[in-house]
């Protein structure tokens, strides 16, 4: 099981390891790690890249089209847990947004923009927020 698991990383990122060694020859002689301290890391990319995957196939997305109402939604939903990102995928939202291009609404970006504010009892910037989607 353990042969099967380290073909698969070491498939995985056979081309990245390749690259680093061919750019920087020094640093892939200055440490020697050993076995166990590799595939910790490669795990470790393994996982961090799987957490980020939501997020970069809604850049993908949102380069494509980015006047999409509905993948900004998404994207913001990603976001819940953390209130500075979910401010900043707002505020960037309708910034980019070209309301007469947008694919959707764009007045749903502004009431959920509101309500979010609501939802953590700042009114007065929920009120402003609204009045300046009027």
């Amino acid at each position: 099981m353990e042969d099967q698991i380290d073909m698969l990383i070491d498939f995985t990122y056979r081309d990245i390891s390749g690259k680093q060694e061919t750019e920087n020859p020094e640093k892939s002689n200055e440490k020697m790690f050993s076995k166990e301290d590799k595939l910790d890391l490669k795990l470790y990319r393994l996982e961090n890249l799987i957490q980020r995957r939501p997020f970069l196939l809604s850049n993908v997305v949102l380069r494509q089209n980015p006047n999409n109402v509905y993948e900004w939604l998404n994207r913001i939903k990603l976001c819940q847990n953390d209130t500075y990102l979910a401010i900043k995928s707002f505020t960037e939202a309708i910034q980019t947004i070209n309301t007469e291009q947008a694919f959707g609404k764009s007045s749903k970006i502004w009431i959920e923009f509101g309500k979010f504010y609501e939802q953590y009892d700042e009114l007065e910037n929920a009120n402003l927020i609204f009045h300046k989607a009027t």
